[in-house]
């Protein structure tokens, strides 16, 4: 058969295809090196939206460089379709390893998760945060060499992001708490790598393969399980650093990444890892709309030594209530602004994984069925891109509500419901303790009074009935303990 060519890159295989676009390894025949050619799906060449992101995604990748950050080579358009070449990287990615060997000793873990932690810091000095840090985008080489792949979903902090707080992107299983609210910086990616190490140590993710409505649940309210539970070989101080990564609030977390993987190192080791520079901590800046970033607003971290993290959750002394307080507050507030900007009910029931793919997985290619002068086309499946619902007429629990409009309680699905204030302006139906709500009923009849004969009556008229109307303070506290559903020890599979 003839070779497919799309303009002067010869298609020999398919690597992996998405919704919006497929990557295959081609030949180069104007620099003779194969490459990975990621092409725009035919079905929206011509959708500005999608064009838009995929020349963002070419731009990101293109602007930070290192060891472990897969180079880009090209950017470009044929026939009206846009592609992107990148290196090749012959191997597999670390879910399909965790798939076929399970849990990973820790040292091997931790030299993985260190590569990946000098590719976000990378990142994260030249003002970019990933937002998709899992196994599936995390590929090995040779001697587990890594790289970090797919940009799609990253974001310099200096530019608005193409999602809002109703359209989250990432993937669900290894989201950090805020990202659920639409926040998130560079300690996002941490947390992120924090879950990642955690799968490497078990072959299981943090909080299992629970359902949209309990992970996100987990991530707000739940401590981070300890890996030696299901890995005897890990040691204390290891979980330590994986529940300082995976703490609710950002500020309780690591300084980077990269201090992250130093901290994790120590803890196999005992060791200090010598002479490591820390990545700025990103922050948002302000500069000008078009303005290049400036370097100045994220401030490089010195040279440190690790702290070291000796002792695991279980030995080290309780978080004092002000810090549980404060972590509960926290979550209380990321998860009153998720219900009333994108409406749990509809968003609980959405898959966040989005594409994969954006560069070479070659450790299942799939061979195109046939040959054509430009790639094969799939059928495309919808972006998960998350809308807010539209109010309903009749009132209902979590559902957004004016307070000016709706003062009074309602009957509503079999339970009381007040329009109370959550995030900011924002107010949402509630439901209410019965007892909150006064009596609309007649008023209750008066008893007719027995003389007492024990007591002489004192003179005078029986005073007039006080009229009580209580307003009850009715508290409605949330508590209990999340469960990590599934405690089954089998490997974990692809994302899906």
């Amino acid at each position: 058969m003839g070779a497919t060519w799309f303009g002067h890159y010869r298609l020999d295989r398919l690597l992996g295809s998405g919704g919006t676009g497929q990557v295959w390894l081609a030949y180069d025949d104007t620099t003779g090196r194969s490459v990975a050619l990621k092409v725009l799906s035919a079905t929206y060449a011509g959708e500005p939206a999608y064009r838009q992101r995929f020349t963002r995604e070419a731009r990101l990748a293109a602007q930070v460089r290192g060891p472990h950050l897969a180079s880009i080579h090209a950017f470009g358009e044929h026939d009206g379709r846009l592609y992107l070449a990148m290196e090749f990287i012959a191997g597999a990615d670390l879910a399909t390893l965790l798939q076929r060997e399970g849990q990973l000793p820790p040292a091997r873990a931790v030299r993985i998760v260190m590569q990946v932690a000098q590719a976000l810091d990378d990142a994260h000095r030249a003002g970019l945060v990933h937002r998709d840090v899992k196994p599936s985008n995390i590929m090995l080489g040779p001697d587990d060499h890594v790289h970090l792949i797919d940009f799609g979903t990253a974001y310099r902090i200096d530019q608005p992001a193409l999602t809002t707080s109703s359209n989250v992107v990432g993937t669900l299983a290894y989201m950090a708490p805020e990202r659920f609210s639409g926040a998130g910086d560079a300690r996002s990616d941490q947390y992120s790598l924090a879950c990642v190490l955690y799968e490497c140590l078990t072959a299981r993710r943090p909080f299992g393969n629970a359902d949209a409505a309990q992970s996100l649940l987990a991530h707000l309210m739940t401590e981070p399980p300890l890996a030696a539970d299901l890995n005897p070989a890990v040691p204390a101080a290891l979980d330590a650093v994986i529940a300082r990564g995976m703490a609710k609030v950002p500020e309780q977390r690591c300084a980077s990444a990269g201090e992250l993987a130093a901290a994790a190192y120590a803890a196999v080791t005992g060791l200090d890892v010598p002479t490591v520079e820390t990545a700025a901590v990103v922050l948002p800046t302000t500069s000008a709309p078009g303005q290049p970033f400036r370097a100045s607003a994220a401030a490089t971290l010195p040279r440190t030594r690790p702290e070291r993290m000796a002792g695991a959750r279980a030995t080290a002394a309780p978080p004092s209530p002000a810090r549980r307080e404060t972590n509960s507050r926290i979550a209380a507030a990321v998860l009153a602004g998720l219900l009333v900007t994108v409406g749990l009910a509809f968003w609980l029931g959405q898959s966040l994984d989005r594409e994969k793919g954006s560069a070479a997985r070659a450790s299942a290619p799939l061979t195109p069925s046939r040959v054509v002068s430009s790639p094969v086309e799939t059928v495309p499946t919808p972006v998960p891109v998350v809308s807010i619902p539209a109010a309903p007429i009749v009132p209902a629990a979590w559902q957004p509500c004016d307070p000016a409009v709706a003062a009074r309680g309602v009957a509503a699905d079999g339970m009381l419901l007040r329009c109370v204030p959550t995030v900011g302006s924002a107010a949402s139906w509630m439901p209410s303790e019965p007892s909150a709500e006064p009596p609309r009923a007649e008023p209750p009849r008066a008893e007719p009074q027995k003389p007492d004969t024990a007591k002489p009556e004192r003179g005078g008229p029986a005073g007039a009935e006080d009229g009580n109307n209580g307003t009850g303070t009715g508290k409605n506290e949330h508590g209990g303990h999340g469960h990590d559903n599934g405690q089954g020890r089998g490997k974990a599979g692809k994302d899906k």
